[in-house]
């Protein structure tokens, strides 16, 4: 998970992120994505970031196909 957030990311990884921790890594390994699709999965998340931090509505579209 540090992995996909600090390598690709390189400069637009925010100087305030923070690395997992073994703990937390251990936790999130322990709960795979078992019986909800990913995207579901994150929709849920996302509705959930637009509750306590006003996140944009834009965040639902991911998945969907692209307007023309």
């Amino acid at each position: 998970m540090n992995f996909t957030t600090f390598e690709p990311g390189g400069n637009s990884v925010p100087k305030s992120a923070v690395r997992f921790t073994q703990a937390e890594v251990r936790d999130i390994r322990s709960r795979p994505l078992v019986g909800e699709s990913l995207l579901a999965h994150r929709a849920r998340l996302v509705g959930g970031m637009m509750r306590l931090c006003g996140a944009p509505r834009a965040l639902l579209d991911y998945g969907s196909p692209p307007s023309r």
